[in-house]
């Protein structure tokens, strides 16, 4: 772990239920008690990289129509669907299903990619 800084933590796929820190920790090849130090050390925790990647997931799910609603909540790790709700308006200012009903009034979406939208934290930079 030399050289190693918070920025280059990719949690996209170590979105999981429970101990966040001893599956990053095994999947960085080191003691969770280590991790942890570390990042004190950057004074950050895992939050904020679990929580980009939960809203770079939940940017590209409502463009697959297949899959309802509900099941998506659990893709990006939320446990009850009016949790992924909340967050994604907090991410976007609306709603997954009016994310996926204006998808498919767009004819040139190709599936599975949306059309680029400005999250309120990027909004604010």
């Amino acid at each position: 772990m030399a050289g190693w800084r918070p920025s280059s933590l990719n949690a996209s796929g170590l979105i999981v239920d429970g101990r966040r820190t001893a599956v990053v920790a095994e999947h960085l090849c080191t003691q969770e008690r280590t991790l942890q130090r570390r990042l004190a050390e950057h004074a950050t925790s895992l939050d904020a990289p679990m929580e980009d990647a939960r809203r770079d997931l939940a940017d590209r799910l409502p463009a697959e129509a297949h899959i309802p609603l509900s099941q998506l909540a659990r893709m990006p790790g939320y446990s009850e669907q009016s949790s992924f709700n909340r967050a994604f308006g907090r991410w976007y200012g609306s709603s997954p299903l009016k994310r996926r009903r204006g998808l498919t009034t767009t004819a040139d979406a190709p599936r599975g990619k949306l059309p680029a939208i400005k999250s309120k934290r990027s909004a604010r930079s």
